[in-house]
């Protein structure tokens, strides 16, 4: 859009009027050359909607074949190691080069497309300098205008179409322009998320499911339905489930990321929808499945949900998760930078960072979706540390997972692969037992 509304563009646009003024000041001369001279500029005016309209297609098309190469470019630097592995560099070689090809053949016609445009408001302003001339010679031959007047209509009949002509050429950075406003207002017209609401005095820890049910947009099948479940401060959840039972998903609401399709996520008896969002996520320790980050450093990451944790809360934290040795390791500790969401980073580093930005709040409810997936032994041990001190401290946890080892130490368990979606008090629940063991 800066490129359509530049100082050039905006002064043509502005300059347009006074070609009525020229072709009016014409009229005075010779009513005759003032209508020649308006044929010629309706004309370029009507060629300019024209080619604003075959161009509009092609540059939305051009636009959206730039994207996909950029998209298929970075995703392969991301996934460089499965490319290799899995022999797709030359199918991914293949699509880029029909990607691109496509790409290249849409800036071909638009650029011939402007190029006959230019060539055509050229051809036309010399056609009508030879109209006005001839047809002002005739009349002067005539006795009907002198050959000053003929002089000065051929000045204002350039200048009339001049403005009219820099318009016309405009048609391309417009369309450009319009494409982009209407891509800024769908990305504004996107679903807000709520930046106020109620907040309160204490948080317990408690939580309730309330007729809950959730559905994907889309689907016509219900993949939570009327599930309601009271948490009690403190006691510990374990929500187990195969692949696509709904657990990260169920997880997902109870963090409100997503909004459920009926009933109420309830904290301490207020509905989520209620609360300020800010306020509520400050009160959750929040582990996801597949943890991303921000384009930061590590200490910024750490930092967001908790902005005034200080040096040595920072340290605890990182020692907490286990990431004191690759801290020590790294050359820039804390200010290490992370790009693509910590991709760069080995999986187990991932997680325990993940961990540490969880453990940068001190709420009262811990949400952990699958925390000890893909971990080897070292990494459980850290992981059991840490939560079995979340649970001595009083915690409210959920953990969503399959790992039967967290069974002992749960005080109930859902079970999502039951058809009933009912919530049942485990046999073999030991309140002393640790959460899960460290081994």
């Amino acid at each position: 859009m800066e490129r359509a509304y530049t100082p050039l563009n905006i002064s043509s646009v502005l300059d347009t009027p006074f070609a009525l003024l020229y072709i009016g000041v014409l009229f005075l001369l010779s009513p005759v050359l003032a209508g020649v001279v308006l044929v010629f500029a309706a004309g370029v005016m009507a060629f300019s909607v024209v080619m604003r309209h075959h161009l509009e297609k092609p540059t939305r098309e051009l636009t959206l074949a730039s994207s996909d190469n950029n998209s298929l470019i970075g995703s392969a630097l991301q996934a460089a190691d499965g490319i290799r592995v899995f022999n797709a560099a030359e199918y991914l070689g293949t699509l880029w080069a029909e990607k691109y090809q496509a790409a290249r053949s849409l800036s071909g016609l638009i650029n011939s497309r402007q190029g006959f445009s230019q060539s055509f408001t050229h051809v036309v302003t010399i056609s009508m300098n030879v109209f006005v001339i001839a047809i002002g010679a005739a009349l002067a031959v005539a006795g009907k205008m002198d050959v000053g007047s003929l002089i000065g209509a051929n000045i204002l009949a350039s200048r009339a179409l001049v403005p009219i002509i820099r318009f016309s050429q405009l048609g391309p950075s417009f369309v450009k322009a319009r494409q982009s406003q209407d891509m800024l207002r769908q990305f504004v017209e996107l679903p807000h998320e709520r930046s106020q609401g109620s907040t309160l005095r204490k948080y317990t820890g408690a939580l309730e499911l309330r007729d809950l049910s959730f559905t994907y947009p889309g689907s016509t099948a219900l993949l939570i339905e009327r599930l309601s479940m009271k948490l009690e401060p403190g006691k510990v959840l374990l929500v187990h489930g195969g692949n696509g039972a709904g657990k990260t998903t169920l997880a997902r609401l109870i963090v409100g990321i997503l909004t459920p399709a009926g009933g109420q996520v309830l904290m301490d008896g207020v509905d989520t929808r209620q609360l300020d969002p800010q306020w509520m996520r400050q009160q959750l320790i929040y582990l996801p499945q597949e943890p991303v980050f921000f384009n930061g450093t590590i200490r910024e990451n750490l930092s967001t949900l908790n902005p005034r944790i200080d040096e040595m809360g920072m340290e605890r934290i990182a020692a907490t998760a286990g990431l004191t040795r690759f801290l020590e390791e790294s050359a820039e500790g804390l200010e290490t930078g992370l790009e693509n969401g910590g991709s760069t980073l080995s999986p187990g580093v991932r997680r325990r960072l993940a961990l540490a930005r969880a453990l940068s709040s001190t709420g009262p409810l811990a949400i952990l979706d699958e925390p000890t997936d893909g971990l080897d032994k070292e990494g459980r041990g850290i992981f059991a540390k840490a939560l079995n001190a979340m649970v001595k401290s009083g915690k409210t946890i959920i953990v969503f997972c399959h790992d039967d080892s967290f069974i002992e130490g749960a005080d109930l368990i859902l079970d999502l692969d039951l058809d009933t979606r009912r919530l049942s008090v485990s046999q073999n629940a030991k309140p002393d037992s640790p959460l899960v063991a460290a081994q």
